[in-house]
């Protein structure tokens, strides 16, 4: 997978998916950067346990079939989102309701389903197409 379609992706879904992606305008762009300052305060910070609930490497499926792995960690007390081979990671910004949005591209928010005390997948709409992230099992001893 190209480069520059991983760090779209990253930032994105932690990324999103291909090179069009993000702002048309500078007013777009303006009102976007304020989306997340808006939504932490909104919402409380993350416990350490809320933050380990959400920790861990996700498949991604794309709408065009292919897969990058996403690993969201903490990190002095925050979340935050790279995609496998990326050198670039993207803060994620609570938003409630098990609902986390990228830092620098608001208008992606990845939705959680929690199954038994950890995240076991998540959705986004990228573009219009539904993209799901899939909890990859822990790497063995």
């Amino acid at each position: 997978m190209p480069a520059p379609f991983r760090r779209t992706l990253l930032l994105a879904v932690i990324a999103a998916a291909a090179l069009a992606m993000g702002a048309t305008d500078a007013a777009s762009a303006q009102q976007q950067t304020a989306a997340p300052a808006a939504a932490s305060a909104a919402a409380p910070a993350l416990t350490p346990e809320q933050r380990q609930l959400y920790a861990g490497s996700y498949t991604v499926s794309m709408p065009d079939g292919q897969k990058m792995v996403l690993h969201i960690h903490d990190r002095n007390g925050q979340l935050f989102g790279q995609a496998e081979g990326d050198e670039d990671e993207s803060r994620l910004v609570n938003l409630g309701r098990q609902r986390l949005q990228l830092e620098e591209t608001p208008e992606y928010i990845l939705t959680f389903t929690v199954v038994n005390g950890k995240a076991a997948k998540f959705n986004v709409t990228l573009n219009g197409a539904n993209v799901e992230g899939v909890r990859n099992p822990p790497a063995a001893p």
